[in-house]
């Protein structure tokens, strides 16, 4: 157990404190999971202020944020009028509904951080755990994260942060402190360096405000805990893997900066930060976390973010009628048209203005005919005695839909269920190339475990919503599920877990085709398909052609 321990209101009273001390250092805090009586107990802090928190909505424009051009009142006025944006107010500011922040917001808030032209920020996320970081732009440069799930509103009460005049006061960290701060931000699957200086800026700041010149380890560990437990994602044994084939390799290198970075001194502080990070986790987390060093290497190929693609502008419209914002563009020649046949009579009324004389009624907005990328996901039941042909069949209807994917703007993925559970064969490709080595390494035959499919293809769609894509889910089975969400056999329990996932299929309103490929049409799987709202066809003897051909019409339909 850490030497010091504080519960959620203290850890939150703490970050105030500090952000309110070096606002442009620690950026601002994000509170999860905060009821309607947290909201308003840390909002009811600040309504004493001289200067007020300025509330952010996540509808705001960048306009409204970064301020601009004023079109409508220079239109009015007959010169140019600059509206401010609300991010060049001082003090605080409240971003309710952090879950709903769009990305443009996001940066634009993150631009203003990193330039230090914005104080401490609070945001409120709402978003549920399994969900994914939807504040994935601003979160890396805010140090603080403080989940309110489990604390009852009575015993939330922090207090107002309190001045502190950090200049006049400066605390020293040593060189081994900073040394063990950066290997347990390593070991804890921290690789960014900005936590890590967020860390030792918050250990030199809890210094000042109890009136310290030197970081103490008490520093150290509720500073850790602060800025790196939210961020933790593995916990790294020092025990060296025995299998792992560089280990050998680089002993000669790793002995000579033995004594520099494993000096008995920094072993210890890195082992109290990450015994101080642990105990602020639930242990079922902490069990997850545990992976050997072969395993990270193996898992850290993915990259260290998300890539989100741009939407595809289509094909321009008839313009309307409209008043511009962040996002819209004046389509200036329909302006002019629409303002040309009045001229002569508001010269009339206003003799004053030179040259052309536009009111606000006659802008006109750009519009376009936007057509999203579609994902089609396949899921393939390679279950049973036909799964090697039915298989087989759903690899050719994936290389068919390949060949023409990339003119109709579609990425083709396919998951195989069969024993246990599903697995991902192929993840969103236009590659024939790709696709082709993926899928020859797929075996068949085994239990037929459904309801696992129908999630891995449910989870596979929500993410590719994530990067504007519109996902279809095309199911092939003969609907006969006998292994239920935990691998055990069962037909009762594996259709029951079927219909939940398809519940869930349909609150999310993603299209779904069932294709029925059994010698008889199976009523357990057309109800299936009702629950999930999704088409439903029989083909019992489909090959390769006739599935692409089923797909794509009933794709065009959707």
């Amino acid at each position: 157990m850490p030497e010091v321990y504080m519960n959620s209101a203290e850890l939150a009273e703490t970050a105030l404190n500090l952000c309110s001390m070096a606002p442009h250092t620690f950026g601002g805090i994000v509170f999860k999971n905060a009821s309607e009586a947290h909201i308003s107990h840390l909002r009811g802090l600040f309504r004493s202020e001289a200067i007020p928190p300025t509330i952010l909505q996540p509808f705001y424009t960048l306009t409204d944020l970064v301020g601009g051009v004023d079109a409508v009142s220079s239109m009015s006025s007959g010169k140019l009028v600059k509206q401010p944006g609300l991010l060049e107010k001082p003090g605080w500011f409240i971003q309710v509904m952090g879950e709903k922040l769009p990305l443009e917001n996001q940066a634009v808030i993150s631009k203003q951080i990193d330039e230090k032209k914005i104080g401490p920020i609070i945001i409120f996320d709402e978003s549920r755990q399994d969900d994914p970081n939807v504040l994935q732009k601003i979160s890396d440069r805010l140090a603080f994260e403080i989940d309110l799930i489990n604390v009852r509103h009575c015993d939330f009460k922090p207090a107002k942060p309190s001045p502190f005049d950090n200049e006049n006061h400066q605390s020293h960290i040593t060189s081994n402190q900073q040394k063990a701060l950066t290997i347990a931000a390593v070991k804890l699957g921290v690789y960014s360096i900005r936590p890590v200086i967020m860390a030792q800026n918050a250990a030199k700041s809890l210094a000042s405000l109890s009136g310290r010149d030197l970081v103490s380890s008490s520093d150290l560990e509720l500073a850790s805990t602060l800025v790196l437990s939210h961020r933790a994602i593995v916990i790294q044994s020092d025990e060296p893997d025995q299998t792992d084939n560089s280990f050998d390799e680089n002993k000669a290198t790793e002995k000579d900066e033995g004594d520099e970075l494993n000096s008995e001194q920094t072993q210890l502080l890195k082992d109290m930060i990450i015994e101080a990070v642990k105990a602020n986790l639930p242990n079922d987390l902490i069990n997850q976390m545990r992976i050997s060093k072969k395993e990270l290497v193996k898992t850290s190929k993915t990259g260290f973010g998300t890539k989100i693609r741009a939407k595809v502008r289509g094909r321009p419209k008839l313009s309307i009628n409209g008043r511009p914002n962040g996002h819209d563009r004046i389509e200036i020649l329909a302006t002019l048209r629409q303002a040309a046949p009045w001229q002569k009579m508001r010269r009339r009324q206003q003799p004053d203005r030179k040259g052309l004389i536009i009111l606000p009624g006659d802008l006109q907005i750009q519009q376009f005919e936007n057509r999203s990328e579609r994902v089609i996901i396949f899921v393939v039941d390679a279950s049973g005695s036909a799964a090697v042909a039915r298989l087989a069949e759903a690899k050719g209807a994936v290389e068919l839909m390949l060949a023409n994917a990339y003119s109709k703007r579609d990425f083709v993925a396919l998951i195989g269920f069969r024993d246990q559970f599903a697995q991902v064969l192929l993840e969103p490709t236009r590659s024939l190339v790709q696709a082709k080595k993926n899928l020859s390494s797929f075996a068949a035959g085994g239990g037929t475990p459904l309801a696992s499919g129908l999630e891995k293809a449910l989870k596979l769609a929500e993410r590719s919503r994530q990067s504007s894509k519109t996902p279809i889910i095309a199911l092939l089975t003969d609907g006969k599920a006998n292994i239920d969400l935990n691998g055990k056999p069962g037909r009762d329990a594996a259709m029951d877990d079927a219909q939940k996932v398809a519940k869930i299929a349909s609150e999310a309103k993603i299209s779904s085709i069932f294709i029925d490929v059994g010698r008889k049409s199976n009523p357990k799987l057309f109800d299936l398909a009702q629950i999930m709202d999704a088409q439903y066809v029989n083909l019992p003897r489909a090959n390769a052609k006739d599935l692409s051909q089923s797909l794509t019409n009933s794709l065009d339909n959707a």
